[in-house]
């Protein structure tokens, strides 16, 4: 099934669940990074099923796979009390947002039970690394490795290009790990710079895969 807009409903389970785990496993979670790590577990669910299962659009904007929608769901999440925030900055102009649960909820975890095992994964293999790395991680997977050939930001990520990205990140990570300059980027959150009001959706691509996993590959 591919995607209109975001489901903010199903968006919204997804963080909470992400944000679930994430707490259980005492991980400190930006912003930016819940972002990238929902990306990369919808990419191991597509991989898995072909399928991707957290309700989010992703577009290529600032800093890699975004959706403008997801600052609104998390504004009603936490308005709401079902998840927390905090806020500082890391300089005058970059903010830090860092989220956590709110109280656990049996709910969120059979409502998201086809979609834990992706995000459990993704924390376990990549939910100790920086915001920056991560967001270098997901510009090299196959869509928007795809997308980024588009040289149009806004484009809407084709998440079936490149089914092996599970395998794919595996690689990037070998690459990440020979480079601690990545690995201890600062921690930047994208969506506090901003992106514009809208954009043309350009259409879903569906390049080729061999000319994408050469690519993510050649550094």
């Amino acid at each position: 099934m591919v995607l209109l807009a975001t489901d903010e409903d199903c968006a919204s389970v997804s963080i909470r669940a992400l944000l679930e785990s994430a707490d259980g496993r005492r991980l400190r979670m930006t912003r930016t990074m819940v972002v990238k790590l929902l990306y990369l577990a919808d990419l191991r669910s597509v991989a898995t099923d072909g399928r991707a299962r957290s309700g989010i659009l992703w577009r290529w904007w600032h800093y890699g796979p975004y959706c403008q929608s997801l600052r609104r769901v998390e504004d009603r999440l936490v308005a709401d009390g079902l998840i927390k925030r905090s806020t500082s900055y890391l300089s005058a102009d970059v903010e830090e947002a860092v989220l956590s649960s709110g109280s656990a909820s049996s709910e969120i975890s059979t409502r998201a039970s086809a979609f834990l095992t992706h995000l459990e994964a993704v924390l376990d293999d990549h939910g100790r690394m920086t915001a920056g790395a991560l967001t270098d991680l997901a510009y090299q997977t196959a869509p928007m490795v795809e997308a980024q050939q588009s040289g149009v930001r806004g484009v809407v990520l084709d998440l079936q290009v490149g089914r092996t990205d599970a395998a794919d990140v595996d690689a990037v990570m070998s690459a990440l790990a020979e480079r601690p300059d990545l690995v201890a980027m600062p921690l930047v959150d994208a969506s506090s710079l901003g992106a514009p009001d809208a954009a043309e959706i350009v259409g879903m691509f569906r390049g080729n895969r061999a000319r994408a996993n050469r690519r993510l590959l050649a550094d």
